[in-house]
């Protein structure tokens, strides 16, 4: 494989986890609350919320770049 895709790939997984636990960690603060229960409705808030829109459509853009870059991964390599 090469060296540059696999660079490439854990600089997008990389940037991926940082999106997500930054994602994850709002919706905490703004819940105020540990348990599952006051998560969902939170998360529910942060999916509809208009604001959000930009950070969504990011984490959205970089999941699909993580599961693309998986996808090669499997292919043969020439």
């Amino acid at each position: 494989m090469n060296i540059l895709f696999l660079v490439m790939s854990f600089l997008v997984f990389a940037m991926w986890v940082l999106a997500v636990l930054r994602t994850f960690a709002a919706i905490r603060t703004r819940g105020q609350t540990a348990s599952p229960v006051g998560f969902m409705p939170e998360l529910r808030r942060w999916m509809r919320d208009v604001t959000r829109k930009q950070e969504r459509r990011q984490l959205l853009l970089m999941t699909l770049a993580v599961a693309f870059l998986a996808f090669l991964a499997l292919l043969p390599s020439p």
